[in-house]
């Protein structure tokens, strides 16, 4: 899981660089949301979501 997490916040990074004007990054873990339910809830198209490492409540994404 750790590699795992590793690329995920590098892809994260990569994505924060090239963020546009009226995108909003939500956080999760120290200093953001409880869990990443919580930040998936109030975003909308195009913004991101970084979740710091640790453990989380497990969920399941609606299909589109």
């Amino acid at each position: 899981i750790l590699p795992l997490m590793r690329a995920l916040s590098l892809m994260t990074s990569l994505t924060l660089l090239g963020a546009a004007a009226g995108q909003a990054t939500h956080f999760v873990g120290p200093g953001g949301h409880a869990q990443i339910t919580d930040a998936i809830a109030i975003a909308n198209p195009g913004d991101i979501v970084l979740v710091w490492p640790g453990t989380y409540q497990n969920f399941s994404l609606p299909s589109v």
